[in-house]
């Protein structure tokens, strides 16, 4: 038996002639409206799957909705509208424009295992310096990269940095060894995709 839309849902699907931002928590059937939508668009406004673009956060509901449309839609999926995650898009948009903002043809991007390698060899360069850590466990290393993270989103650095001169440096040692390694992997992380790809679409719009 076929799931029909609420009125809310319904609204959503079935707007015309304006941009429209719905706000909505986890569970509200937001996979749900987006995928109808794309099916009112193709089915009922006739537009071309080639205008129509999708971005999802996460891998998982990029492949539940590609798996909906192509069942509710009765169209092979190679001629399904593009879904993409937002990551996945920034990084293509790099990949293909990647001489505009000094990346390499062939970057990769760093996975978890990857980082998690680079985050344990900095820590044993750090202590090799004599730099002792002011945290315990794996996490004391990632509470630097965290704060790294910030710092290239939001320009600032956080306050536990910023107002411990120890820290500071500790802080300052860990961004040069990690983009030193970077730099040296062709790599870049997921922060920097999304930062990089901001910046491209703001200077070469």
């Amino acid at each position: 038996m076929a799931v029909k839309p609420t009125d809310e849902q319904r609204a959503v699907i079935e707007h015309n002639g304006s941009p429209l931002r719905v706000l909505a928590g986890p569970g509200t059937g937001k996979t749900f409206s987006i995928t109808h939508r794309i099916q009112y668009l193709l089915q009922v406004l006739r537009l071309s799957p080639s205008s129509i673009f999708a971005i999802t956060f996460t891998a998982a509901a990029t492949e539940e909705m590609r798996k909906r449309l192509e069942l509710n839609c009765g169209i092979r999926s190679d001629q399904l509208p593009r879904v993409s995650t937002l990551h996945a898009l920034a990084r293509g948009l790099l990949h293909y424009h990647h001489a505009l903002v000094g990346l390499s043809r062939d970057f990769h991007t760093l996975d978890k295992p990857q980082r998690r390698l680079i985050l344990a060899d900095i820590a044993e360069d750090l202590r090799a310096r004599g730099i002792k850590l002011p945290f315990k466990g794996f996490s004391k290393i990632e509470n630097y990269l965290r704060a790294h993270e910030q710092a290239k989103c939001a320009n600032t650095i956080p306050e536990w940095v910023a107002n411990d001169p120890k820290r500071r440096r500790t802080y300052d040692t860990f961004v040069e060894r990690y983009q030193e390694i970077l730099r040296f992997y062709d790599a870049v992380d997921w922060t920097d995709v999304i930062k990089t790809t901001l910046q491209l679409l703001q200077e070469h719009q």
